[in-house]
């Protein structure tokens, strides 16, 4: 097993995607850049790829200048529904303008070099050797991205679906109108509402994790590797080790230091939130729990999140 040319993060929204993130960056070998909804989202005509092509001529020189200037704007957030993930912070904060440009210039000028320059040039600014994202929708898009990387590797991050579900809901209560994308806002009248619009994201949403699941255990076994946000919590040491192996880079103690980024009461704590693997438990209403239960049965024993031991991978 070698290291891999890109490492990708992927999972269901609140699965610990941004904790497997920090995890890599506090490594000396992998820079992970954060969201990029590149390949897609919910849908791939959400995919920054998408948009920046249907606008934008990748084999003219003038229009690449036009789109690295677009990337940069403001005006760049206005082209998604999901306005706060359109700006790539990550990447204007990190790489120059004329740097893209460059990289750019001297590629073979397709959707692949585009998504491998912007990585490439965040993990250079870095002064790290292998790529990194994390996109937590691009499970939806596994073939794609081995289609371009046939030597990357995927870190599937998965949460038992009521954590997903509690944790979500959360998240949406504590946000003003003006910040919640449109059905978010509309749902948000009633509770009722907005727990209905929410379990019926995570549950369309974990469902198509569990098939990305089955076909990349099947189609690319020794290049996919899942990771429970419960079992990273609770036994820091030892799933990070594992992840290391996997991606055959070296272990380092200062991917162990680690600050709680989930909003809560011990947001900013040093160290790993154990408890945030069982807080579901506390407030979900009876009939999620259910639910959830009764629909993903049977990968939920697979998974040990309904007594049994599971597979774990």
């Amino acid at each position: 097993m070698s290291s891999p040319a890109l490492v990708s993060i992927v999972g269901v929204s609140r699965s610990g995607t941004t904790l497997m993130r920090n995890v890599l960056n506090r490594s000396s070998s992998v820079a992970v850049a954060s969201e990029n909804y590149f390949l897609g989202h919910l849908v791939k005509s959400q995919g920054m790829r998408r948009i920046l092509c249907d606008r934008f001529s990748l084999a003219n020189d003038d229009d690449l200048r036009l789109l690295v200037d677009f990337i940069y704007s403001g005006e760049f957030r206005q082209v998604t529904w999901q306005k706060n993930w359109g700006y790539w912070r990550w990447l204007r904060d990190n790489v120059s303008r004329e740097n893209l440009v460059r990289r750019l210039t001297r590629s073979d000028r397709t959707e692949r070099a585009l998504f491998l320059a912007l990585v490439g040039a965040y993990a250079e600014a870095q002064g790290k050797p292998i790529l990194g994202e994390k996109t937590p929708s691009h499970f939806r898009y596994l073939d794609q991205l081995f289609d371009w990387f046939p030597d990357a590797k995927v870190v599937h991050m998965v949460r038992d679906p009521r954590g997903n579900w509690w944790s979500e809901w959360r998240r949406r209560g504590r946000q003003k109108p003006h910040e919640l994308p449109g059905p978010y806002r509309l749902a948000k009248r009633t509770d009722t509402s907005l727990k209905a619009l929410i379990t019926a994201v995570v549950t369309y949403a974990w469902g198509e994790a569990m098939r990305a699941r089955a076909w990349a255990r099947r189609e690319v076994p020794r290049s996919y590797l899942v990771v429970r946000f419960e079992d990273l919590v609770a036994a820091q040491g030892r799933e990070i080790r594992r992840i290391c192996r996997f991606l055959d880079i070296p272990f380092e103690p200062q991917m162990l230091d680690q600050e709680v980024v989930s909003r809560g009461h011990k947001q900013g704590m040093k160290g790993f939130d154990r408890e945030a693997a069982k807080r579901w438990k506390e407030g979900i209403d009876p009939w999620v729990d259910r639910w959830f239960s009764t629909v993903f049965r049977h990968p939920l024993n697979d998974l040990g999140y309904l007594g049994n031991e599971g597979d774990n991978a």
